[in-house]
């Protein structure tokens, strides 16, 4: 079950669906009184998006997973009092009181642990930045890639820490911004990946947080990307039959996939060394290999040697479950820029008789809600990102063939917001931009007559699904 599964390959403390603290929603101002926090203090910590991370039951689930305690692994130390925490759950921070000084620490440290034992100069750099400035990686490298090629309001964002904006107001325009991107990306494993939103989603100020001292990112308003599963997530926590079903619904998907997707083996001679089918993903390598064995000698007999990649298989599933309908942890993202630019440009619109794509119209509002793409400048077994359209060649998954899919992960159930840190540039599409281009929503959606994956998907049946799977009219 997707349960922790491949919300980050690259780091074992992240949760995916467990709660954060036991408590009812109606008991959590309670919990927030006990820390010392009045109804007004309150009322702009929880609209904010803080709650309550109680720190025995995080060790509940945990324990397994790492060495080191849960005081250890969020304080840096072996013991510390048990109980309640003030929590930031869409940036994996906690917060306390220290003689009136406010405390903070990120929950996990094994992110700053990997980037300091990076062989990338860059990426070691990262850590010695501080907790804070590991909200805008993606800011730093599109700092040092394009900070000094686009003019003065492009450099001061990027010297603020902030993401600017670049307005384009054609499709040319567009492509030869692209274009001009990729060309200074000169880092070694260095890719520029693209999402398209018809608006850029903003997550709720902290400015008067950060200005009481509180938090010390809270100057910069990011976007929002949070992930399907985690937007979703606290409808279920209400009790314990409702967070059941969460799970059983899961647990259905899961089940799909398995039937969905073929266990993926690549063939060698027996001399030849085995093939690593993804290398830019930790953990996906576990492979089991089968020969022909000489009963007399013993010798391996030269035939085509099958290397069985089990853990690959089971990312696969997991990426199954994105594309098509249930919500995880994973954000899309694309490799082809005019696949976002469409995406940006297209809305989904739910009608009585299904779901499609419309063409967008935002003539007639403020440039804070003008179509926007996101760049990524993402580094190739540095950040959690994987190229699903190579990935899964091979499984009769057309959509995310078609659509030049990735997926970039980190988010978790402590950190929602996890891939709003690796933005390095939103490009702005003024009002009137027009595209040529021949992409349409039934190429980037097949039908089950064309993708094999939703036909299989589609054949089970279930009555009053809480995620059905997707598919266009």
């Amino acid at each position: 079950m997707p349960l922790r599964g491949w919300q980050d390959p690259y780091n074992s403390f992240l949760l995916s669906i467990e709660p954060q603290h036991p408590y009812r929603e109606d008991y959590l101002s309670t919990r927030f009184k006990a820390l010392g926090y009045g109804d007004s203090s309150m009322d702009k910590l929880r609209s904010a998006g803080f709650t309550i991370l109680n720190l025995p039951l995080i060790e509940m689930y945990i324990k397994s997973l790492i060495l080191l305690s849960p005081y250890e692994h969020i304080f840096g130390k072996t013991e510390s009092p048990e109980g309640d925490y003030l929590c930031d759950h869409f940036y994996g921070f906690v917060f306390w009181k220290e003689k009136d000084v406010y405390r903070n620490s990120i929950i996990s440290r094994e992110d700053i642990v990997r980037l300091r034992r990076s062989p990338i100069p860059l990426v070691r750099v990262l850590a010695d930045l501080g907790p804070a400035s590991h909200l805008a990686q993606g800011v730093f490298i599109a700092a040092l890639l394009f900070g000094n090629h686009f003019g003065p309001n492009v450099r001061k964002a990027y010297d603020l820490s902030e993401v600017p904006e670049i307005i384009v107001s054609s499709e040319t325009e567009y492509l030869n911004l692209i274009d001009k991107l990729r060309n200074l990306t000169l880092i070694p494993n260095l890719e520029l990946w693209f999402r398209g939103q018809t608006q850029d989603y903003l997550m709720p100020s902290r400015d008067e947080l950060f200005s009481s001292g509180m938090v010390p990112y809270g100057d910069v308003q990011d976007s929002s990307l949070v992930s399907s599963l985690h937007r979703v997530v606290d409808r279920f926590y209400g009790s314990v039959s409702e967070f059941q079903n969460l799970v059983d619904e899961l647990d259905w998907w899961w089940k799909i996939a398995i039937n969905s997707v073929p266990l993926p083996f690549t063939t060698r001679y027996p001399w030849q060394d085995a093939q690593e089918p993804a290398p830019n993903i930790p953990g996906v390598n576990l492979s089991s290999t089968m020969n022909i064995i000489d009963k007399g000698t013993g010798e391996v007999i030269p035939q085509i040697t099958k290397d069985f990649h089990h853990k690959l298989h089971n990312a696969q599933r997991g990426l199954i479950l994105q594309h098509y309908g249930c919500p995880t942890g994973w954000i899309d993202i694309t490799s082809d820029p005019s696949i976002a630019l469409w995406f940006a440009m297209n809305k989904l619109t739910l009608t009585s008789v299904g779901t499609n794509y419309t063409g967008f119209n935002w003539s007639n509002v403020p440039s804070s809600s003008w179509p926007t793409i996101y760049v990524f400048p993402l580094i190739q077994g540095h950040h959690p990102f994987i190229d699903t359209h190579t990935i899964l060649q091979g499984t009769e998954a057309l959509r995310p063939e078609r659509q030049k899919c990735g997926l970039l992960g980190g988010s978790c159930n402590l950190a929602r917001n996890y891939a709003a840190r690796f933005i390095g540039l939103k490009i702005k599409l003024a009002p009137n931009l027009t595209t040529s281009t021949s992409i349409n929503a039934g190429y980037l959606f097949p039908r089950s007559d064309e993708d094999e994956c939703l036909k299989k998907l589609l054949a089970h049946k279930r009555d009053n699904p809480k995620f059905p799977v997707f598919w266009l009219l």
